[in-house]
């Protein structure tokens, strides 16, 4: 579903990929915060991006049952959940951490790196369009505050 770069095509902008409840959230810091990916100790936080120019599959939310079954929920289950959706591009000089090197680098374990890539690629994102950084991102480096609306797509919102 995401249309995205082409190889070869320069990439020129990053897409942090949320949802509105949490862009409130990170308007109210004045910043994209470090966030570990996972629960290991000794892991960098990390600020994560996507090339994907529509949205990236893998920031779809994840829903638990009341059985404890952990499901991640499809575009349209994550709009409802998080209020919509949401985005913050950047210049891609912000966050020059490409997959490969985040998972040499971060911290994260090598059997950890494989569920998030395995779960990535089986829900359509493509890891080779991530990059990340350690860094908070304050709002001085946004170029974009976007949410999505179902008829207008991708709508511009004062930064």
């Amino acid at each position: 579903m995401p249309s995205s770069v082409q190889k070869g095509e320069p990439v020129t902008r990053l897409w942090h990929y949320t949802v509105v409840n949490s862009l409130q959230q990170i308007l109210a810091a004045g910043a994209i915060r470090p966030a570990p990916l996972g629960q290991s100790a000794g892991q960098k936080g990390v600020v994560w991006f996507s090339a994907a120019a529509d949205w990236d599959p893998s920031a779809n939310r994840w829903w638990r049952s009341p059985e404890g079954v952990a499901k991640q929920l499809g575009k349209d289950q994550t709009i409802v959940l998080g209020s919509g959706l949401a985005r913050i591009g950047v210049a891609p000089h912000v966050a020059t951490i490409d997959w490969k090197t985040y998972k040499e680098h971060s911290g994260v374990p090598t059997k950890l790196a494989r569920v998030i890539y395995d779960a990535a690629i089986k829900v359509g994102s493509r890891p080779s369009l991530w990059y990340a950084t350690y860094q908070s991102v304050p709002r001085s480096e946004w170029l974009a505050v976007e949410v999505w609306d179902d008829e207008a797509g991708w709508v511009a919102r004062e930064i």
